[in-house]
């Protein structure tokens, strides 16, 4: 179980890593999504959705996995909302 924690933490860096890179363009405002936006919005829903999978079929985990879940879904949704198309051309440029 050691070893699966620290490969999970090294992905979740990397992710973290590429986000860094990619921020500019994730988080440019545009009539509708980018690919780089949809790629990291599709990452950072996988983590929580596998947690998730793992609440329903293993059973609540220790109370601190549960609140590393719900920051992980708060903080995607958070993500989504900050990332959302936006109507017209002038609207992109608002701050």
């Amino acid at each position: 179980m050691f070893n699966e924690l620290r490969a999970l933490r090294g992905l979740q860096i990397g992710f973290g890593l590429v986000m860094l890179t990619v921020q500019d363009s994730f988080f440019e405002r545009r009539a509708s999504r980018g690919d780089v936006n949809r790629a990291i919005l599709v990452g950072l829903a996988a983590m929580p959705a596998a947690r998730t999978l793992s609440l329903l079929l293993d059973g609540p985990p220790a109370p601190v996995f549960t609140t590393m879940l719900i920051a992980e879904w708060a903080l995607f949704l958070w993500l989504r909302r900050a990332t959302e198309p936006v109507a017209g051309h002038e609207a992109a440029h608002e701050t």
